[in-house]
């Protein structure tokens, strides 16, 4: 982990996110840290907001304090792939929703 200055940081920040993505950075403000910088690539949005949202981890946390069985990533794909194969198909509607409509010169 390699300590930056914000100036610094400021005066190459594409050589630093570069960097970042091999190395994490603290970058400081008047010799104290202010801030992470840290290479993201691979990692989809989705993934970043999850990460970064501390109720998520709270329930992670709370969730693995209990004595129910886990899954395992595979298992909840297989789960979830069955789901979607063995999910009967919703009948479709004919015309529109909601009202029935109105008959030609009728008010």
């Amino acid at each position: 982990m390699k300590q930056v200055g914000i100036r610094e940081a400021r005066a190459d920040l594409p050589r630093l996110v570069k960097k970042a993505q091999t190395e994490t950075h603290v970058l400081t403000h008047h010799g104290k840290p202010a801030a992470l910088l840290v290479g993201i690539r691979g990692y989809g949005f989705e993934d970043l907001v999850r990460m970064l949202d501390p109720e998520f981890w709270r329930m992670l946390a709370e969730r693995r304090r209990t004595d129910r069985p886990t899954l395992t990533l595979a298992e909840l794909d297989e789960r979830l792939a069955r789901a979607v194969r063995e999910k009967p198909e919703r009948p479709r509607r004919r015309g529109g929703a909601g009202r029935p409509r109105a008959k030609p010169g009728a008010r």
